[in-house]
């Protein structure tokens, strides 16, 4: 046997033996080791996942992929924080938005940037990392940073403020157009993040001095109808409105609003 042909097998003999290293690369821009993970196959399942939920518009598929709270950064610098999976889907208009879609479209995950931070999609717009959830590290989406093209929550003057015994109410948005409800859980302060926030929709009901409006909001199979009193004889003095909260369109609570 000749020299040549035993070095190349000794060669091929080490080379057998040595562990093989797993792939932690996705691109030029982006190797996983920086995040602590030790191969692509679990963050491709995941942004296989995360692609499928803004394509089809699932914010229950999307709760899953999301690491609680979540802070939601607007482009005026305002910002909320969905606490959980609930206040997700309250805000999923913004979070599942076309231009949010977009951004996942564009890229593909062998041109993402990552470094110690995190995992960057588009210029920012999504970041996503491996953080504690369960036995192991789990990515998760961290932070969101809407783009200016992303529908804010209507601004405009305050159509009804008032209380319940237990939540705070604002009403805001024009007149004729989208309103929003936000609300706060007693003893939680107006000036912090609301427990809920939602969009809906304006009716009026009645004619001259008895006219009265009313505005519906749903979250998932939960609807919150508030309904100023118009000429009700009953209404107590100092009401605003009454606000009745209906799951799967059956009343479960009905409270006067001062």
């Amino acid at each position: 046997m000749g020299a040549s042909l035993i070095r190349i097998l000794l060669l091929l003999a080490v080379s057998a033996t040595m562990p093989v290293r797993a792939q932690t690369r996705l691109g030029e821009s982006c190797d996983l080791a920086v995040l602590g993970a030790t191969d692509t196959a679990v963050f491709l399942r995941f942004d296989r996942a995360l692609r499928e939920a803004f394509e089809q518009q699932d914010a229950t598929a999307l709760a899953p992929l999301v690491s609680f709270p979540l802070r939601l950064n607007r482009a005026d610098g305002s910002h909320v924080v969905l606490a959980n999976a609930a206040a997700l889907q309250a805000q999923y208009p913004q979070v599942l938005a076309p231009a949010l879609r977009a951004v996942l479209a564009r890229q593909r995950p062998e041109t993402l940037f990552c470094n110690a931070d995190g995992m960057m999609y588009g210029a920012g717009e999504l970041w996503v990392n491996r953080v504690e959830a369960g036995t192991s590290p789990q990515w998760r989406i961290t932070a969101v940073n809407l783009p200016a093209a992303v529908a804010q929550a209507p601004q405009g003057k305050t159509l009804l403020a008032c209380s319940t015994d237990k939540v705070q109410v604002v009403i805001d948005g024009p007149d004729d157009g989208t309103p929003r409800y936000r609300a706060w859980n007693k003893p939680h302060p107006a000036s912090g993040p609301p427990a809920l926030e939602l969009e809906g929709r304006t009716e009026v009901e009645g004619r001259g001095a008895c006219a009265r409006r009313i505005w519906r909001f749903r979250n998932d199979k939960v609807d919150y109808v508030l309904s100023e009193p118009g000429c009700g004889p009953d209404t107590p003095q100092g009401a605003r409105a009454m606000l009745e909260v209906l799951i799967d369109g059956r009343a479960r609570l009905h409270a006067w609003c001062f």
